[in-house]
């Protein structure tokens, strides 16, 4: 689960606050037959371990799941979260991926060329405008909805069905409720399907779906490389997309910095460009060290 914490300080105190429902999750869809229950002497569902293929460094650990074919290295500093997902050993199929977020999106972009940003006539922070290929969502419940005339904050389908997309390299969202826009690469061509909820017309105050987003990975074309495995990488494209925000702390406190940051409106399109140059170019176990020049060395006077 990839989160961005809000920041709250004081003369005496730091805290960093965690928001689930603005967090981006990233796992893998699991046929729970034949798996063993704690019951039963099995592990749970969702349990893992330290992969022990992989070295430990002070900067990085490997995780492998019990029950599914899926590892990830935890690396400080890396800007991307990376799942890799292996063949199933019932089906000797590509393992699927998944996502979800406590989030609806407004647009989701499939292999953008370049991704453009616009000024917002107020005057706050980019927008994601493109002519690039959209997706559209089926709604959770399978039903159609009826547009809202206030303009429906979810990109969803006229008949209410999770249609299916082809992705060749990355899908770009940004969501609703936290204004953050997030960009995944696969390093294989994908189809997908989405679901999510929609802006209600009246606001009922209550208990919120913890699941708003669900976007599913339903086929992996493996080419001429079945053996290899899918490489899915998630990043943090923006966090003040639009300004508009229904918590204002992260576009705050970029206001306070006194410079532009990689979320800025020149440079955001620069970031992508980084983001995507270093898709497929993970460490697993890095190491820092210091190296000194030997006595013998020449140095310049």
């Amino acid at each position: 689960e990839l989160s961005l914490p809000v920041m709250k300080t004081s003369d005496i105190n730091i805290q960093m606050i965690y928001d689930e429902s603005n967090a981006l999750s990233l796992g893998a869809i699991v046929n729970e037959e034949g798996v063993k229950s704690a019951e039963d002497g099995g592990s749970s569902l969702t349990s893992y371990e330290v992969d022990q293929d992989e070295s430990l460094s002070p900067l990085g650990v490997s995780l492998k799941w019990n029950n599914v074919n899926m590892k990830t290295s935890i690396v400080r500093g890396m800007p991307y979260g990376t799942m890799r997902f292996g063949k199933d050993d019932h089906t000797q199929k590509s393992v699927l991926p998944t996502f979800a977020s406590g989030n609806r999106p407004v647009t989701i972009l499939l292999d953008s060329k370049e991704t453009t940003f616009k000024t917002l006539k107020t005057g706050r922070k980019n927008a994601l405008k493109t002519g690039d290929r959209k997706m559209m969502c089926g709604t959770i419940n399978g039903k159609p909805t009826k547009h809202n005339p206030f303009g429906q904050m979810a990109p969803i389908s006229a008949d209410g069905k999770a249609h299916t997309y082809s992705v060749e390299k990355e899908m770009v969202f940004h969501m609703h409720q936290s204004d953050f826009t997030w960009v995944a690469f696969f390093s294989k061509p994908v189809k997908v399907q989405c679901f999510s909820d929609i802006m209600p017309l009246v606001s009922i105050p209550g208990y919120i779906n913890k699941v708003q987003f669900r976007l599913n990975v339903v086929e992996v074309d493996d080419g001429k490389n079945p053996e290899e495995e899918l490489v899915v990488r998630v990043a943090l494209l923006d966090e003040c997309t639009t300004g508009e925000s229904q918590m204002h702390e992260h576009c705050d406190h970029l206001k306070t910095l006194g410079y532009e940051t990689t979320s800025g409106e020149h440079k955001v399109k620069e970031y992508l460009k980084v983001l995507r140059e270093g898709a497929m170019s993970y460490p697993k176990s890095p190491l820092v060290g210091t190296e000194f020049p030997k006595e013998d060395d020449e140095t310049d006077e």
